[in-house]
């Protein structure tokens, strides 16, 4: 009886070996769950702050691009009028005016400044500021309609800003106000208007 009894209390013993053998494999498997979890966890946590880091950066990008673009819209806004007021200048002299001006032998400073002008918004090629003299404006001038067809399909964007700022220096000379050269000249008047808000675009 007493063998009986010490053979249980064995197999218990071994059972509960075995058990606690089972119970610490089973401990280890679930720490290696859990840090494996956590590890995630801070990943995610990372992957969610760098994420935020994103989404700020791209929110501030978008304000400033809509910010770009309303000043934009309003600078177009503004500026579209003086351009149509420029096209109108031109349209409305017809090849009489400009054979007027042309016609000048001895023309006026304020004539010659404005074709100066005329002549660096439209590209007319030349070596030194010299070259842009009379002769060359009459030359221009010489095909009235082919002369207005160029200035009314002239686009702000084909000129450079330095070449703007060439023909403002010239237009800001005393006695260069655009009413006063149109009192003096149709023609010189209207070229002279135009070149003014052109470069305003």
């Amino acid at each position: 009886m007493l063998r009986e009894t010490k053979k249980n209390v064995d197999s218990l013993l071994e059972f509960i070996k075995l058990k606690n053998v089972e119970v610490g494999k089973v401990k280890e498997e679930t720490n290696i769950v859990v840090i494996k979890v956590e590890k995630a966890a801070a990943e995610a946590e990372v992957e969610k702050e760098a994420a935020g880091i994103i989404m700020v950066r791209a929110d501030a990008c978008v304000a400033e691009a809509t910010a770009i673009q309303i000043n934009c819209d309003k600078e177009l806004g503004e500026a579209l009028p003086a351009l149509k007021k420029a096209q109108d200048a031109v349209d409305k002299l017809d090849k009489s005016d400009i054979g007027e001006l042309k016609g000048f032998g001895s023309p006026k400073d304020q004539y010659k400044d404005t074709m100066i002008a005329i002549m660096l918004l439209i590209g007319t090629p030349y070596k030194k500021m010299s070259d842009l003299d009379w002769k060359l404006a009459q030359k221009e001038m010489s095909n009235p309609e082919g002369f207005k067809q160029t200035l009314m399909t002239l686009k702000p964007e084909m000129v450079a800003e330095e070449t703007k700022n060439k023909a403002f220096a010239i237009l800001g000379k005393e006695g260069m106000e655009v009413e006063k050269v149109m009192k003096m000249s149709k023609a010189a008047g209207g070229l002279c208007l135009f070149a003014n808000c052109f470069i305003s675009f």
